[in-house]
């Protein structure tokens, strides 16, 4: 299978729910590509998108652009789910795993949450740090902030508990939690791994 755009693509996604692959050209149109080839625009461009990121199932689908607007999209119908202005262009975007918030990321040193499906609300919604990551557990049930001068932030949602710790002397780049979500892995870019215990993180 191929399909061949005159307009050049900047991104992909992958939608799970209906195996569509999901792209967008640098006019800011979002385009939807079945397995067989067929193309279609489901979302015509509206100026540059910095962010694209489905849902862990494919459910929704958020845009960010160099102006901080981000647009949720529910992919079964391609309708405004939630629309919102941060400060600064996008850096980051992140559903949690069961489609309940959404945690954006700007270049100004802000991270925000934003509420999608309401079921659960959260006692905070952005605070001040130079995110490089952002990263739900497994479950949802822990957040983690990956930080430019080295640093981490966790949150864990049933106590609305913070915890900031300093596992790089240098510039980190990335995270992600192991499965069960008891392990938190991080790299910077003097190519350091650190493997952080999160069951005594928390005590």
């Amino acid at each position: 299978m191929a399909w061949t755009q005159p307009v050049p693509l900047v991104t992909l996604e992958v939608l799970q729910w209906n195996n569509t692959i999901i792209t967008e050209d640098n006019n800011g149109s979002i385009w939807r590509v079945s397995l067989d080839g067929t193309a279609e625009r489901v979302v015509p461009g509206d100026g540059t998108i910095l962010r694209l990121r489905a849902s862990p199932d494919g459910r929704l689908l958020a845009t960010g652009n160099t102006n901080g607007r981000v647009i949720v999209y529910d992919t079964s119908n391609w309708a405004i789910v939630n629309n919102t202005v941060v400060s600064g262009s996008v850096r980051q975007l992140k559903f949690d795993p069961r489609n309940r918030d959404l945690l954006i990321a700007s270049k100004n040193r802000s991270v925000q949450l934003i509420p999608i499906d309401h079921t659960r609300i959260l006692p905070w919604r952005d605070i001040s740090v130079s995110a490089r990551d952002i990263v739900y557990s497994p479950d949802g049930e822990m957040i983690a902030l990956v930080c430019a001068d080295g640093s981490e932030w966790f949150y864990m949602i049933r106590n609305s508990q913070w915890v900031y710790v300093r596992d790089h002397q240098f510039d980190a780049q990335t995270g992600v939690f192991s499965f069960d979500g008891s392990l938190f892995a991080s790299i910077d870019s003097r190519g350091v791994v650190t493997i952080r215990d999160m069951m005594t993180t928390f005590d």
